[in-house]
Formats: structure tokens, C-alpha cells, sequence
């Protein structure tokens, strides 16, 4: 089943604004559409700030910010990444700590 883009319901303004935005991470290799919601699909990546620090290196440097810029940008989002890793084990080691108080 093949989803229409362009739905007639959709206002000329607005499809050619998506155009526009869009052509910028629009690259067709052996007849399919790479951008990067195909590159995110393909490896399974569902993760937000993955997902957004990839979007920042496929286009790095090239679009209003310098590339220096967009680094530091996937620096940060990578960084907060950790830290809610680090989060998110703290709270299962304090998890496990409750259990085992439980338990005796």
C-alpha cells in the first residue's frame, strides 16, 4: 500500500513548503529515497537524542550553522544521553537496594 504525499487536501502553500525543507535531506541511491528517517528506520534507531544527533552529523556544517557549531550541538545532545543512562542505571541500583531491604 503506497501513501499518496501529496494528498489532495493539503494546500499548494504547504506541500511545496515540505518540498522545499525536505530537498536538503533527499538523496535517491539505486531508486530509493535515502534521507534520514530511512537511515534511522533501516539501523532501528528509536532513541530521540540518537535520532537527533545523526540528523545534526548528515547535515553537518551545511545548512545556517558552521560545522563547528553542529558539532558541539551533537556533543551536548550525546552527553545528555549519557547522563540519562547514568540516570537510569542509579534508579535500578536504588531499585535493587529496595527490593533486597524487602526481601529480608
Amino acid at each position: 500500500m503506497s501513501i499518496d504525499p501529496k494528498p489532495a487536501l493539503w494546500p499548494k502553500e504547504f506541500t511545496d513548503a515540505v518540498k522545499s525543507i525536505g530537498k536538503y535531506y533527499m538523496y535517491d541511491y539505486k531508486g530509493i529515497r535515502i534521507d534520514p528517517y530511512r537511515i534511522l528506520s533501516v539501523y532501528g534507531i528509536v532513541c530521540p537524542a540518537m535520532q537527533h544527533a545523526i540528523k545534526k552529523l548528515l547535515r553537518c556544517g551545511k545548512s545556517i550553522k558552521t560545522e563547528r557549531e553542529d558539532i558541539l550541538e551533537v556533543m551536548s545532545t550525546l552527553e545528555r544521553k549519557l547522563e540519562m543512562l547514568n540516570e537510569d542505571s542509579n534508579m535500578q541500583s536504588e531499585e535493587r537496594r529496595n527490593c533486597e531491604r524487602t526481601d529480608k
